[in-house]
């Protein structure tokens, strides 16, 4: 299954990422104990926390803490460039380079279709990475939009924790404190309602 570009990166925003992260990962169980950072059975704002200032140290180019537009384009280039690659290596088969609908199968055609540029059938690298990058241009736009409040171009950690404390609080529906795995599982199936999977 291609992943989202933006995969496994939780932080900006906080719980959307984790939603998104989650939708498009293996097992939902394993996401949770990814999240649940001090393996205490349940998702805390410390936790999602902990991982979002874990990623941005990936992501800060020059370590001051806070992400730039610029900053978060290079990374989300980087995981664009990994992901053809990794998917390339999964599904051409037969190493030319490109991956027919043969070679994918109908499950992960249906997602690579629509890379397919020249509509020859066979998706290739160039196709791919044009794909994702697109994607990581529209990303860009979206988490800046939505959590860069000051608009200045840049996301600190007080936007952060602004941002996933809003969307923990509404995913907490007892008011507790906690994510609980029945919260969890319940928000993930309101995410792939939405996207109707």
């Amino acid at each position: 299954m291609i992943k989202s570009v933006i995969g496994r990166w939780v932080g900006l925003p906080g719980v959307v990422m984790l939603l998104l992260a989650a939708g498009a990962a293996a097992k939902d169980g394993d996401r949770f104990k990814q999240l649940d950072a001090n393996g205490d059975g349940v998702i805390s704002i410390s936790d999602l926390l902990a991982i979002s200032d874990r990623r941005v140290k990936l992501m800060d180019g020059n370590g001051d803490g806070v992400i730039t537009r610029a900053e978060l384009m290079v990374y989300l280039q980087q995981r664009a460039a990994r992901r053809t690659a990794k998917t390339l290596a999964r599904l051409d088969r037969n190493g030319d380079g490109g991956i027919s609908r043969a070679e994918a199968g109908e499950a992960d055609w249906r997602r690579l279709a629509r890379a397919d540029a020249d509509g020859d059938k066979v998706v290739t690298r160039r196709e791919l990475t044009a794909q994702m990058g697109g994607r990581a241009v529209r990303w860009q736009a979206r988490i800046f939009s939505r959590f860069d409040s000051n608009k200045d171009g840049r996301i600190s950690r007080d936007e952060r924790i602004a941002a996933t404390t809003a969307r923990f609080k509404r995913l907490d529906s007892n008011a507790d404190g906690n994510i609980s795995r029945t919260e969890f599982g319940e928000a993930l199936l309101r995410w792939r309602k939405k996207r109707g999977q």
